[in-house]
């Protein structure tokens, strides 16, 4: 339901929009991944056994890409500009596979969907065996580099520790859905003092060396400021992709840039208000696996949730920057959300 509202008011965007070419390509690109998407996760098996199969499905493809895109990658640098995972191991870089000079690549995503299956026990695996899957999961989050990685891995930490105390259901459901709206609201009102620190951390606590790298998320909030800002100017409809904001992110008064245009914001900034909620239900969407008693479905759809709303927080989904969170996660939070509204 959430996609056909999703499509729907893109169908009405296209409408507002329709001087503007730029903005029509963008919304027409987002409709048809949104409805592959959705097809997808309709020809996917609902019931439980249907869950595991599909997500050990998933954990299977989501290796072979990890190994592919290490083995594969020298060659993938020099033929397509991607960063090579080889270069990144031996200087000590972010770890990244399939992407160009990015924080964010299929690694960190497939290294959270092993993080989230070791910790919720979905596909009922020895102890053992969950440990190996969590504990190559952590160092692949590490070698990534992101602070999105850190964020999820004490999301899958929480969602772990709260479903398996004797706290009742009812008090458990109201907290998760407090900790998802908070890192929804709290993450980019305060993104420059969280990123600072999570990227201080990955340099060993060298402050300095996170300004010498270029890391452009120390002015995150002054993004969120002006996209804030904007989509407030252009509340039903947004303004569309040609905004200064949009195409150049936030500066500062001399033109020094201050921060890359990439937080969920953006969305309501392009598309409206009304298309931003729309997004933000779908994040949300896998908290309707707390309507059922089974506790690992109920872990693994409380870490999602966190970790969509975390992305959608500090950078974008349904766009092609983000294209690979969105292809990874999408089809598994439309299952998760399917399953807990059959089952409540």
């Amino acid at each position: 339901m959430l996609l056909i509202a999703q499509v729907a008011l893109i169908a009405v965007l296209l409408i507002a929009h329709e001087n503007d070419r730029p903005t029509l390509i963008n919304l027409v690109s987002i409709a048809v991944g949104s409805m592959a998407l959705g097809g997808l996760a309709l020809f996917l098996p609902s019931d439980r056994l249907g869950l595991e199969r599909t997500f050990r499905g998933f954990r299977i493809v989501c290796s072979l890409l990890i190994v592919s895109g290490i083995a594969l990658g020298p060659v993938l640098a020099r033929l397509f500009n991607f960063s090579n995972p080889i270069e990144d191991l031996m200087t000590g870089d972010r770890l990244r596979i399939f992407v160009p000079d990015t924080g964010h690549s299929p690694l960190l995503d497939s290294a959270i969907i092993f993080l989230m299956l070791a910790t919720s026990n979905l596909l009922g695996e020895k102890r053992l065996t969950r440990a190996i899957w969590g504990g190559t999961a952590v160092i692949l989050i590490r070698l990534a580099g992101s602070s999105i990685g850190y964020i999820g891995l004490l999301g899958c930490i929480y969602a772990f520790g709260m479903e398996a105390s004797r706290i009742s259901s009812r008090i458990k459901n109201g907290l998760h859905i407090i900790v998802c709206v908070a890192a929804l609201i709290i993450l980019p009102t305060h993104a420059d003092d969280i990123l600072l620190n999570l990227r201080s951390f990955q340099t060993g606590g060298n402050v300095s060396e996170v300004y010498y790298r270029g890391d452009l998320t120390a002015g995150r909030s002054s993004l969120n400021q002006q996209l804030l800002y904007e989509a407030n100017e252009h509340p039903i409809f947004g303004s569309g992709i040609d905004s200064s904001v949009i195409r150049y992110g936030a500066l500062a008064a001399d033109g020094t840039k201050l921060a890359l245009s990439e937080s969920g914001l953006r969305l309501a900034a392009k598309y409206g208000w009304p298309y931003f909620f729309v997004v933000v239900m779908i994040c949300l969407s896998p908290l309707l696996t707390l309507s059922t008693r089974d506790r690992s479905v109920r872990t693994l759809g409380v870490s999602m949730a966190i970790y969509c709303c975390t992305v959608l927080a500090f950078n974008s989904l349904f766009e092609f920057a983000h294209a690979w969170s969105t292809l990874a996660f999408m089809p598994l939070v439309l299952l998760l959300a399917g399953y807990g509204r059959r089952k409540g």
